[in-house]
């Protein structure tokens, strides 16, 4: 998918977080005792110092892991705000409670942690929203969009252990057969997994390490494809050939040598499962393009 980098001050991205924190308090919730308010104090800290130039010299209350932690979280954060900060309604709600009830910084991934599941839906949401696709957040599925007045089923799962993969790809396979039969229309409409990699291939969120952006980009994209050639052929052997592939979305924190820059990373990739020179191809590139200029 189309690649970018974009460089943003302490003092920018402290304006960001506090509009999309404001956001996450409209919906009434008691924000200031979650993750997100301490994260705010991070990012507060970091503005501070960087607006008075000093850096460099600063004693800061928090240590350089935590900072990554924070950044890397709150870059998640407006992320999701980013897409959806002019939509309100009881199904986004709910998703938002979940996202704010998770525990700060971020846990193992063998850790139950459906706070983290949810924001993946959400950062889907967002994507797609970005896109100019309608989405529906609700109980159809994990996410439905509207491209070209067909309606597309996403069932999106977290993948956390390689022991897992394989099993986990056909629940969501399951789940999508499910899903169609609550279609407007179920012979037309169609389906897409979607698999976070992020804590498969970083399980302990360390920071990735390239001399300048081509380079982490070229690790992240080494990354998406094996993954994809390593278990394509489970979603390409769906019997229901209304699933039409597998969009695949790896974050990591990073630092880019050369310019002593700390950053986060985002690589997507979308793979098939249906025909070549089919229509339902011709949809699958539709989205593709779509969603890989909308930004991350």
């Amino acid at each position: 998918m189309k690649s970018g980098f974009t460089r943003t001050s302490y003092a920018d991205l402290s304006d960001q977080y506090n509009a999309a924190y404001q956001w996450f308090e409209s919906f009434g919730f008691s924000v200031a005792v979650t993750r997100i308010r301490k994260y705010k104090d991070c990012i507060d800290e970091l503005a501070h110092y960087y607006r008075n130039g000093t850096l460099d010299t600063a004693q800061f209350k928090r240590d350089f892991p935590y900072q990554v932690t924070a950044l890397s979280e709150a870059m998640e954060l407006m992320r999701i705000h980013r897409g959806l900060s002019d939509l309100y309604s009881s199904d986004l709600k709910d998703k938002i409670k979940f996202i704010l009830s998770g525990k700060e910084g971020r846990s193992s991934a063998s850790n139950f942690d459906p706070s983290r599941d949810i924001a993946f839906e959400l950062l889907l949401a967002s994507r797609c929203r970005r896109a100019g696709l309608r989405i529906d957040i609700g109980d159809k599925a994990d996410l439905v969009v509207y491209y070209n007045g067909i309606e597309i089923f996403l069932e999106c799962k977290r993948l956390k252990s390689f022991d897992k993969v394989n099993k986990r790809i056909k629940e969501a396979l399951k789940q999508l057969h499910s899903r169609y039969k609550t279609a407007q229309s179920p012979a037309s409409a169609r389906g897409l997994l979607a698999l976070s990699i992020t804590d498969l291939i970083n399980p302990e969120h360390g920071l990735i390490i390239g001399s300048t952006v081509q380079e982490i980009g070229l690790l992240l994209d080494r990354h998406v494809d094996s993954f994809i050639f390593k278990n394509k052929n489970v979603w390409q052997n769906t019997s229901d050939q209304r699933s039409i592939g597998a969009f695949i979305e790896f974050s990591t924190p990073g630092i880019i040598e050369a310019d002593n820059l700390l950053t986060t990373c985002h690589q997507a990739g979308l793979n098939n499962s249906c025909p070549p020179r089919t229509k339902d191809f011709d949809v699958l590139i539709g989205l593709a393009n779509r969603l890989a200029y909308s930004g991350a």
